[in-house]
């Protein structure tokens, strides 16, 4: 007979997740969400704040990040004595 934790869908068994005590959570501890939760909260965020909003908020963010990236280099350029 099957172990009640395992279950066959489709000719494939898999495990199902153990349920959690309310003790795990008041402790602090939250489970990361998975993809599709991540994938979901993204999905209202875009519809939230627009596409386009959150399109240059990325844009913005992905240009700091090389800004940032060139200090960095120019400070090791200027640690090495290259400049």
């Amino acid at each position: 007979p099957p172990r009640p934790d395992i279950s066959a869908v489709g000719g494939r068994r898999r495990i199902i997740p153990e349920k959690r005590p309310a003790a795990y959570f008041a402790q602090g501890r939250i489970p990361m969400p998975g993809m599709w939760e991540l994938i979901i909260i993204v999905l209202i965020l875009v519809v939230l704040f627009g596409g386009t909003k959150a399109m240059g908020t990325i844009k913005n963010l992905g240009r700091e990040v090389y800004d940032i990236k060139k200090k960095l280099d120019d400070i090791n350029d200027i640690k090495k004595g290259k400049f």
